[in-house]
């Protein structure tokens, strides 16, 4: 008789440090699975291409490809692709994580989620993390201000701007997890409070691995990763003057061309300065604490009893909320430095990245005096069938080299860029579609100082055999 094995389902919820623990197993695959622990690497980081197999709704769909795919797969290639992928995985554990999990369309979507993973995994846990009501209102609204939404009051009115179109803060998780102990059962639940004042990335991926039942994997030997972070006071008040007065799109819902683009790396720069906490009271009607405590009463069921959520309650007067009409001065300051420092980094790693290129010429160069090509090592590995990925000159010294050997046939080229030409046909990598992983033996990455961020890439598009141009030159 074969060995059990088990699927770890990680359902979310949002705001309750998922992106953190998805990039920490993603980044730690090789090392989970030394460990007999197995996490996809192909189907997107965050396992968005998962849920929507069984969801069949439209606009789960639609941003699972997105975050894929681009918009050319479709759903049917999505259930080949995570069913190769789980027949091919012989670990004892499997770990799927997605917030997409924690909220189903209807009360068939966990049975057909059930019935797919049964034909693989005898045992099923399922893991689902809480955030207090209040303190999630908040991270919300903060993650709108990220994404470029604009509110008419300042950055510090948001929880009232909002309130999250009125819905009530648990969201999805009264009916969620109603069906996932209906379909999986009580037994197969663990359901845990995220705690974000005291949680660092050790913490949280350690209380997972414990939850998950993996508690022999030591957090220390996995790195430390930050996704998403948390904004303080100033970062905030900052974020919403911007966005405010430089929005993400004009009037015509296209991206603004006075806004510089790199905001993601403008968020992660603004985390890193010191900063206040951003604290505000949420101000509750009446009906919303009838139905926030319904629901905290039904959460409860699940948490351990030093892990209860605190019911609202009506305050006896209005308490201060915390207001900011100016950005400190010393936070200012902190964080032009630290953007001199930043700009000093990126003038350093360019002076590298030139240096590399002059010695993978020099290789190069002196790899042809010696009669080598740089084809050589790719017939040498049987790799036939080629795809560049990077069109600068690098990429086209390497195209126009390949093309004096019959047996190398370059198939096509990735670029970022959409607006170039090139003898053989270009993608973007969000218009590659399955079809092409098989077409093609490797990829060849010319871009050497961007690799890790390429392999990721194309890892999750289902290309696997990279190499850089670094291992062909002699």
């Amino acid at each position: 008789m074969g060995k059990k094995r088990k699927v770890i389902l990680h359902i979310g919820m949002p705001k309750t440090g998922s992106s953190s623990i998805q990039s920490i197993l993603y980044r730690s695959a090789n090392f989970l699975r030394q460990h007999d622990v197995y996490y996809s690497t192909l189907l997107h980081h965050c396992n968005q291409t998962f849920f929507p197999i069984f969801a069949k709704n439209t606009q789960m769909i639609q941003r699972a490809q997105k975050a894929w795919w681009g918009d050319i797969i479709d759903i049917d290639n999505m259930e080949r692709r995570w069913t190769t992928e789980l027949e091919k995985s012989d670990g004892t554990n499997f770990i799927i994580s997605s917030e997409l999990l924690y909220q189903p369309n209807s009360s068939t979507d966990v049975e057909k989620l059930h019935s797919f993973l049964k034909r693989w995994f005898d045992e099923f846990l399922v893991i689902a993390y809480i955030r207090d009501p209040a303190s999630y209102i908040v991270s919300v609204s903060i993650q709108q201000l990220k994404a470029g939404f604009c509110y008419d009051r300042l950055a510090f009115d948001i929880y009232a701007a909002i309130k999250l179109n009125k819905k009530i803060i648990l969201p999805g998780m009264y009916n969620s997890l109603d069906e996932w102990e209906r379909v999986f059962g009580r037994e197969t639940l663990c359901v845990r409070r995220f705690r974000p004042n005291t949680a660092n990335a050790n913490d949280l991926i350690s209380d997972f691995f414990d939850a998950a039942g993996l508690s022999f994997l030591r957090p220390q030997e996995l790195g430390t990763v930050r996704d998403n972070e948390a904004l303080g006071k100033n970062g905030i008040q900052l974020l919403g003057n911007l966005n405010k007065r430089y929005p993400m799109l004009d009037v015509h819902n296209r991206p603004n061309s006075l806004r510089g683009r790199e905001n993601w790396e403008m968020l992660k720069l603004i985390s890193r300065i010191p900063d206040e906490k951003f604290c505000v009271d949420v101000a509750w009607s009446g009906i919303e604490i009838g139905l926030a405590n319904e629901q905290i009463r039904f959460i409860n069921k699940y948490l351990a009893p030093d892990d209860q959520l605190q019911e609202i309650h009506v305050p006896l007067e209005c308490s201060q909320k915390t207001r900011a009409n100016t950005i400190s001065s010393e936070f200012v300051t902190d964080l032009v430095n630290e953007y001199n420092i930043e700009l000093q980094n990126r003038t350093q790693n360019k002076s590298q990245n030139f240096a590399g290129y002059y010695n993978l010429l020099l290789k190069w160069m002196r790899g042809n005096l010696n009669g080598h090509k740089i084809y050589d090592k790719l017939l040498e590995k049987g790799l036939c069938r080629v795809c560049i990925y990077g069109w600068g000159k690098i990429g086209e010294l390497f195209y126009y080299e390949c093309r004096e050997c019959p047996d190398i046939d370059v198939v096509f080229v990735i670029d970022e860029k959409d607006s170039i030409a090139a003898p053989v046909k270009i993608y973007t990598p969000n218009a590659l579609h399955l079809d092409l992983v098989d077409s093609v033996d490797t990829v060849v990455v010319t871009p050497i100082y961007d690799l890790f961020r390429i392999e990721k890439k194309m890892n999750e598009h289902g290309f696997t055999r990279l190499l850089s141009i670094e291992d062909l030159a002699w």
